[in-house]
Formats: C-alpha cells, structure tokens, sequence
C-alpha cells in the first residue's frame, strides 16, 4: 500500500468526515458569533450592562464637571459641553454610543443630580 493509497483510505471513512464537518460547524459557530457581537456593539450602539453602568457613573462625572467648569454657560451650552465630556471618557474605554442615547443618559445624570439637590437628608432607620 502506498502512501496515496492510505491518504485515500483515511479521507474515504466516516469518522473523517464527521471530524470534518464538526470542525466546520464549530468555526461556522464562532464566526458568526463574533459578527453578531462586532454588529451589536458597533453596528446597533448597544451597551452591555457593564458598559452602561460605566456610562452612567462616568456621565455624573461629566455633568459634576461642567456645573463647575461653565457655570454661565446656559443649558443648551452646559448639555453639548457635557455630551462631548462624556464622549471624550468613553472613548477612552472604546464605548461607543449614538448622540440620542448620549442625550439621555446625561439628561438622567442632571436629573439625578437635581433630585437629589431638592431632596432632604435622611438618616438610616436604626
């Protein structure tokens, strides 16, 4: 037998073509995977919920920031100045987000920021 023989021989069984198309399949799997996930987070602008609770603690930040850095700035000023902040901070984590969910993720930081203002201190029931 010589080797072409063999090599025809193992391609020829069973259990080559099931390794085969279970490799396949496994590589199929993974790549579509990954392509719904790059589609999901760049695609679609999605966040992950570690991402978007980064998103919001960075956003009180960047609302904190400009009620300090433009206090006579008016608020159509202070929210443009406070989306950019944001966006510059999460850039440097690569999160992406649209300019609407920007919008309302700062609009719920100054939200939460202005409730908390007005609301009284409270003391924890012993």
């Amino acid at each position: 037998m010589d080797i072409f023989e063999l090599i025809r021989s193992i391609l020829a069984t069973p259990e080559f073509s099931t390794a085969v198309l279970t490799a396949f399949a496994a590589v199929v799997s993974a790549a579509v995977g990954y392509g719904v996930t790059i589609i999901r987070k760049y695609g679609l602008g999605f966040l992950n919920e570690r991402e978007l609770t980064l998103t919001r603690q960075l956003a009180v930040i960047a609302v904190q920031y400009v009620e300090q850095v433009y206090k006579d700035a008016d608020g159509p000023a202070k929210l443009e100045s406070a989306m950019a902040a944001l966006d510059d901070m999460l850039a440097g984590y690569g999160i992406q987000v649209r300019a609407e969910q920007l919008r309302a993720i700062v609009e719920a930081a100054v939200y939460a920021q202005t409730a908390r203002a007005f609301l009284p201190e409270t003391t924890p029931p012993e």
